[in-house]
């Protein structure tokens, strides 16, 4: 029974419901205690160490533990067996215990004296290396260089890796079965449409990236918009001292070619830090869609394919200035634009016939859309940042962006007969959409400790301006001439202005209760102006004006039931508004029957989000969480009233939605060289609309979103990993039943040159598994249902090389403001 026991403990970590169950038995078995204590030169206990004990005959994780406020710790219950222990505090060296056996009595070790890192060495290389997936606190973090087979990918694949995400068909972006995801780059939020956004994200490379940060419950010191939480994308900055950097270089072949390039160059010197970021890219992209449509008597079976172009051309540029040990001046400048105008092109075919007669063809309409473009992005951040050695902090942030977008769209529509050899009629269209966007924000920060009472107080202010400026100017082409179509044709001006402030105070109870609990004041000012040909009559929906203002409560209290076991409670209050695209009313064709429609009179979306997070050794979780949402913004494809045949995306706001979830996350360190991360949520979500014209109670089944990933270190630098995740039926979009899809990443690796030079091998989709089906029918008259495919198996190879100084001087290392600013994390 013991030997039995302890091949458990060996695998503690596989599963929560393992770990869990492992817990309970090893109370019912006359077990042992191991104990210590670990000190620091001066005497004084060194608390929250971390403490793992370790199988001395594999080097396999048993358990984990926290140092008490002394430096004490203890593993209770511990099975028969022969063991050792490591101890790790921050600017401390770690300290190995020798190989002790665990028989019938209770071990305790003589007390430890931990000896700073600084000491042993004037200056130590940093060869940590990070796991793909950790768990925090308050967030979950993806650490891209830590996954093989995420080489190659950009931005937008690779949060099809994060766990609980989904990214569908039409690109938009979900988390935990939550829509309106709110999107920030170093910390601050983007205002890109959906697809602006997704074209976006796929011109920067996950070489570039340095984390991606998942907040599913964001305190007050965040925006409130993003009524699903925060999913954050950190760039690399480095930080080392001396002039290093880093090249990286990618080539991919799936239906199309895919490369790019990166050169990453720090210099720190003194108060100085220089650091800087160029990012080339040239790939094609491929997508397969089918649409079937049973409306007004008739039949519309669709087949399209598209493809696009990318070539990104991305710059940053930016200046750390270390005045003194307290103040600190930073400004970044970044640059994301295209070398060259880029192609989106679709050619469709669609079949069009009776359903009485569903057999026989009558018409067949063959369409194609060419749409070049060139979109360009600009960044201005000036940063200040304070911080005294008693946690006092201000952080002052100034950011100027601009985007601008310029799109050409060519569309000939023909209607042909089922055999091809007659045309029945054509219809050729054009449109220019030039577009801009510029916003202005500025934002402080201040912290206050009170060391007696452990409070922190945070608490600031923020004032955001955003325009929007949008032409749609729509030509039918007659004979080779384009005439504008007034009726079609307008500039939609859209200005947002948001100012906030808020207040938050976080601390301890007593040792076992912690709490955090702030409130965010927003107000918000919106004008959406749409101007049409003055020969044209002025309607309601031309001039919209919105003033409201709200507050945002948040709070979270956690209790601390042993040292590997802690429950913890979270809420917040979020807001979905609605984003300029969603507003302009003007028409963009995907071909002569369909297209989409934005809704002025959108109102914002409301959500209370509530989870309960159980933590078993500071590493598996269980969360339970439920979300209730008013006025939910979803896109429906709904019939057009006005011209029979015709279907098109609208932008509207259901009554309200319910979503429960239930998430489980565990690490799983079964062997020294063989580690993996697991992730299950299942969800269930609830939509109700009650429109005028019709109404529907819409419910997801129990939807499961699963991820799993298993990594090999082999000798002589070689790793190997296995990964996959998969998404079973959902419901998108509040009336489109998603079908279940999923895919399986191989990746290989090997270093050179002590581990200054990487080469990475990935197959992406190896079963060509990853293809999205789906159907709808809750719209009255219409019926429609979906499947396509993307370019989602790929071969990819990546080679990064670092130079230069890699070193971190330990003394310098430990002072504080040479971490990660601050000030680059947004409120």
């Amino acid at each position: 029974m013991k030997e039995l026991l302890l091949t458990k403990y060996k695998i503690t970590m596989r599963s929560l419901l393992t770990s869990m169950i492992l817990f309970t038995c090893s109370i019912l078995i006359n077990a042992q205690d191991i104990s210590g204590k670990l000190i620091d030169k001066t005497g004084k206990g060194i608390e929250y160490a971390t403490i793992t004990l370790m199988s001395a005959a594999d080097s396999s994780l048993v358990k984990g533990a926290i140092s008490e406020e002394d430096g004490s710790f203890i593993f209770e219950n511990t099975a028969p067996g022969k063991y050792y222990y490591e101890a790790n505090y921050i600017g401390y060296s770690a300290y190995l215990s020798p190989a002790f056996d665990v028989a019938d009595k209770n071990i305790s070790f003589p007390t430890v004296t931990m000896t700073e890192a600084s000491q042993l060495l004037n200056e130590v290389t940093v060869t940590a290396k990070k796991p793909f997936i950790e768990i925090q606190a308050d967030k979950m973090v993806l650490n891209t260089a830590a996954s093989i087979s995420a080489v190659g990918e950009n931005a937008l694949e690779l949060l099809r890796k994060a766990p609980g995400v989904v990214v569908d068909n039409n690109e938009s972006i979900q988390l935990k079965g939550k829509n309106g995801v709110q999107i920030y780059i170093d910390g601050k939020p983007s205002y890109f449409s959906s697809q602006e956004l997704a074209n976006f994200l796929k011109g920067i490379s996950s070489a570039d990236i340095e984390a991606v940060e998942i907040i599913t419950n964001p305190s007050a010191k965040y925006d409130a918009q993003g009524n699903a939480g925060i999913i954050n994308i950190r760039l690399k900055k480095n930080k080392n001292f001396g002039t290093n950097g880093s090249l990286n270089l990618y080539a991919g072949q799936g239906y199309y070619h895919k490369s790019s390039a990166s050169l990453n160059l720090n210099n720190r010197k003194n108060k100085f830090n220089t650091y800087a970021n160029f990012n080339i890219g040239n790939s094609k992209y491929f997508n397969e869609m089918n649409l079937y449509r049973e409306q007004d008597s008739k039949i519309f079976d669709q087949t399209q394919r598209q493809y696009n172009e990318s070539a990104p051309l991305n710059t940053k540029v930016g200046v750390d200035y270390y005045a003194n040990s307290k103040n600190t001046f930073g400004a970044l400048v970044s640059l994301n634009t295209q070398y060259k105008d880029v192609a989106w092109q679709s050619y469709s075919n669609t079949t069009i016939a009776n359903i009485a007669t569903r057999s026989r063809i009558d018409s067949v309409l063959n369409a194609t859309n060419t749409i070049m473009n060139r979109n360009v992005y600009g960044n201005v951040n000036l940063n200040y940042k304070y911080e005294d050695t008693s946690g006092n902090q201000l952080i002052v942030d100034v950011d100027k962006g601009y985007y601008t977008a310029r799109g050409n769209s060519f569309q000939p529509n023909y209607y042909v007969s089922a055999d091809g050899n007659q045309v029945f009629a054509e219809k050729i269209f054009s449109n220019e959409t030039p577009s801009t966007i510029d916003i202005n924000t500025g934002k402080i920060d201040y912290t206050k400790s009170f060391k007696k009472s452990g409070i922190t107080l945070t608490t600031g202010a923020k004032f955001s301006n955003v325009k929007t400026d949008n032409s749609f100017r729509f030509f039918n082409n007659v004979d080779g001439i384009q005439i504008k179509d007034v009726y079609k044709s307008n500039d939609f001006a859209y200005t947002e202005n948001v100012g906030a402030v808020y207040a938050n105070i976080n601390g301890k109870a007593s040792d076992k209760f912690s709490y955090q609990a702030g409130v965010r004041y927003e107000h918000t000012n919106s004008i959406g102006d749409l101007v049409r040909d003055p020969s044209l009559p002025v309607t309601d929906k031309d001039y919209v004006e919105r003033n409201y203002g709200n507050f945002f409560p948040s709070a979270a209290l956690t209790y601390n039931i042993h040292k590997n076991h802690v429950l913890n409670l979270t809420y917040s209050k979020r807001i979905q508004r609605p984003n300029y695209e969603s507003m302009n009313p003007f028409e963009f064709k995907l071909d002569e029957l369909t297209f989409r429609r934005g809704n002025p009179f959108l109102t914002p979306q409301y959500n209370d989000n509530l989870e309960l997070t159980y933590t078993v050794m500071q590493a598996a979780n269980v969360s339970f969480g439920y979300s209730h949402a008013e006025d939910v913004i979803v896109d429906i494809i709904e019939r057009d009233m006005d011209v029979s045949n015709k279907a098109f995306i609208n932008f509207r706001n259901l009554a309200v939605s319910d979503n429960y979830s239930v998430s489980i996350n565990s690490p799983l360190p079964i062997k020294k060289w063989w580690n993996g991360f697991t992730s299950l949520t299942l969800y269930k979500t609830i939509f109700k609309a009650r429109f005028e014209e019709y109404s529907f109670d819409n419910a997801t089944p129990l939807a499961v979103n699963f991820y799993a990933e298993n990594s090999f270190t082999l000798p002589k630098g070689f790793g190997l990993e296995v990964s996959g995740w998969f998404n079973s039926g959902s419901i998108d979009g509040g009336t489109m039943l998603q079908r279940p899809m999923g895919q399986m990443d191989l990746g290989a690796k090997k270093s050179f040159m002590d581990n200054k030079m990487s080469v990475k091998l990935g197959l992406t989709d190896v079963l060509m598994t990853a293809r999205w089906a789906g159907e709808s029918n809750v719209v009255p008259g219409l019926v429609m249902k979906a499947n396509g495919r993307w370019d989602s198996r790929r071969i990819n190879l990546n080679i990064n090389y670092r130079f230069g100084n890699s070193n971190v001087k330990g003394a310098r290392n430990r002072k504080t403001g040479l971490e990660d600013e601050a000030g680059r994390i947004g409120s």
